[in-house]
């Protein structure tokens, strides 16, 4: 029997490889794509393929608005499975230090604050939390998936 040991580093770095990481790479870009994608879908390509498709300016509109509250919902459960992954790889800290962090805490609270001014303003007020959260979204497209090299991000 040998007495070799193994290196502290190669035996605690659980996060360097493995199904579990290509797994939350996947979920990471995979909550993106549903949670940014409908996000720009509502706001450029719903309303100009209802108003093509001749619906009334004020249906297009009710519609619009409930689109936006069940996208919200599902932008928020996306955000949700971001910070747990970002948690996961970087440590609660990083959601303070790190941009991704800062730009998913953004996201949460635009939800939050969404949901509540839809309830009592309408009209352009309305749309500031779902503007931040697009925007948010979108610089967060940008960002490499975490654990992977800014090169590497294919999963």
């Amino acid at each position: 029997m040998s007495n070799t040991k193994l290196s502290p580093s190669v035996t605690s770095d659980h996060r360097a490889g493995g199904w579990l990481a290509r797994l939350l790479a996947a979920a990471w870009q995979l909550a993106q794509v549903f949670w940014v994608g409908p996000l720009v879908a509502l706001h450029l390509c719903i309303p100009v393929a209802l108003a093509q498709a001749g619906w009334a300016p004020l249906l297009i509109q009710s519609g619009r608005e409930e689109l936006l509250r069940m996208m919200l919902s599902a932008a928020g459960g996306g955000v949700f499975t971001q910070i747990v992954v970002l948690v996961w790889w970087a440590g609660v800290g990083a959601l303070w230090r790190d941009l991704r962090g800062q730009l998913l805490l953004a996201s949460a609270l635009a939800v939050l604050l969404q949901n509540e001014l839809a309830r009592f303003w309408t009209g352009p007020t309305a749309l500031a939390g779902y503007l931040v959260l697009l925007l948010c979204g979108l610089i967060l497209v940008l960002q490499p998936v975490p654990g992977r090299a800014p090169g590497n991000q294919a999963v």
